[in-house]
């Protein structure tokens, strides 16, 4: 069974003070460096070669909270790893990145409100993302409840907790967990977003909004 570690990646303790780990700080410094330079944190964390913990293999999650660990800032007694330009240059890429890949364009918003499958009446869906294989299809095999996420923080475990909500709160429980583990397990924020899609219908609040108030004027 792999052992939790006791202290961040990148230190250990000696002598009863806590110091560095040679192999892990210079793991910590390419994680920062490969990120800036462009690569995801997938394609980081399967180019790992200084293993996170025993039994333990590396996936993006480690890498993202790496990036995010304060303590490399030399905070809480911890030695200092990365200065601070550098760290917060790679938060600064990660957010953007993150909200970025969120937001839904007003062309792209236009378009979906027009798009209808000719069977069932219900919307049609963008799949793919901007790729070549790009495509719009009906994904009403199952019914699936309204979910105000665009217009929401782009954060994926924001996102997820919203949709993961609105899913229970229909009855749709094991939906909802279903779509959790999907989601966890996916390799990119796009393929995650994509998932989130095939369990709720993505709207924004204001839809939500006039939605209700179009039932409330028919009671």
């Amino acid at each position: 069974m792999a052992k939790n570690r006791k202290f961040p990646f990148g230190y250990m303790k000696q002598n009863g003070e806590i110091t560095t780990n040679p192999k892990e700080v210079l793991a910590v410094v390419t994680i920062f460096r490969s990120y800036l330079n462009g690569e995801s944190l997938v394609d980081i964390a399967k180019a790992m070669e200084v293993p996170y913990n025993e039994g333990v293999a590396w996936n993006n999650n480690m890498v993202k909270r790496i990036i995010e660990n304060e303590k490399y800032l030399g905070m809480d007694k911890y030695p200092q790893l990365i200065d601070e330009d550098t760290f917060h240059r790679a938060n600064a890429k990660k957010e953007k990145k993150a909200l970025s890949l969120c937001v839904i364009s007003e062309e792209l918003q236009q378009v979906r409100s027009l798009t209808f499958c000719k069977e069932c009446g219900h919307r049609l869906f963008r799949r793919g993302g901007n790729t070549r294989s790009e495509k719009w299809d009906c994904r009403n095999q199952r019914w699936k409840p309204k979910c105000p996420l665009i217009g929401a923080d782009g954060n994926i475990f924001n996102l997820l907790g919203i949709a993961s909500r609105t899913l229970r709160e229909n009855g749709m429980r094991e939906q909802a967990k279903e779509m959790q583990s999907r989601v966890t397990a996916s390799g990119s924020y796009s393929e995650a977003l994509n998932i989130l899609g095939e369990y709720v219908e993505i709207c924004s609040a204001e839809e939500m909004d006039e939605e209700s108030d179009e039932g409330m004027s028919m009671m």
